[in-house]
C-alpha cells in the first residue's frame, strides 16, 4: 500500500502484505491523502490471478475532542484540537433546535496545547446543541467539527 499526501508529490510505502492473502492493515492518519494498493499478480494451485490496483481518496479532518463540563455552577464547553492546532480559531456553534441550522456562538483561540474553553448556557425551555469546528488548512486537512452535545434545563421539582 503506498500513500500520497494531498498536496504534496511522491508515492510511500506504508504497508505491504508478503502473500496473497486478504490485506488488513491499520494506518495512523496524519492528514488528507491517496493511497493505492498493488497486487502484483500470482498462482495458487491452478488458478492466475492478474496483477491489480485500486486507488482511494481519504480526507481527514483534526480532532476535536469537545465536550460539556459543569463547572462552579455553570456549564463550559471544552476540548482539545489535535494536531497541531495552537492559538488558532476554534468555532463554538450552537442550534436552538433539531432541525435549525447552526449559528455562531463564540470563537475563541486556542492555548499553546490546542485546549479551548468557553461558558455556555441552556434554555429556559427545550434544548440546545452545541458543537465546535475549525476550518480546513487545505491541502492536509478538511474543515472538522466536534460531537454534538445538548444543554437544557431539568424540569422543576
Amino acid at each position: 500500500m503506498r500513500r500520497t499526501p494531498a498536496g504534496k508529490g511522491g508515492q510511500k510505502t506504508v504497508a505491504t502484505l508478503p502473500n496473497e492473502s486478504s490485506f488488513t492493515t491499520r494506518i495512523r492518519m496524519t492528514g488528507s491523502a491517496r493511497y493505492q494498493v498493488l497486487y502484483t499478480g500470482g498462482s495458487f494451485d491452478a488458478h492466475w490471478f492478474e496483477p491489480s490496483r485500486t486507488t482511494v481518496r481519504v480526507r481527514v479532518s483534526r480532532n476535536l475532542r469537545g465536550q460539556i463540563v459543569e463547572r462552579d455552577g455553570g456549564a463550559r464547553y471544552i476540548g482539545r484540537v489535535t494536531p497541531g492546532w495552537t492559538r488558532k480559531p476554534v468555532t463554538i456553534q450552537r442550534k436552538t433546535c433539531r432541525t435549525c441550522a447552526w449559528r455562531t456562538y463564540a470563537t475563541v483561540r486556542t492555548d499553546g496545547k490546542g485546549r479551548y474553553a468557553v461558558a455556555v448556557t441552556a434554555p429556559d425551555k427545550g434544548s440546545w446543541f452545541w458543537r465546535s469546528a475549525v476550518r480546513a488548512t487545505r491541502p492536509r486537512f478538511v474543515a472538522g467539527h466536534g460531537n454534538v452535545w445538548r444543554t437544557f434545563r431539568p424540569p422543576a421539582a
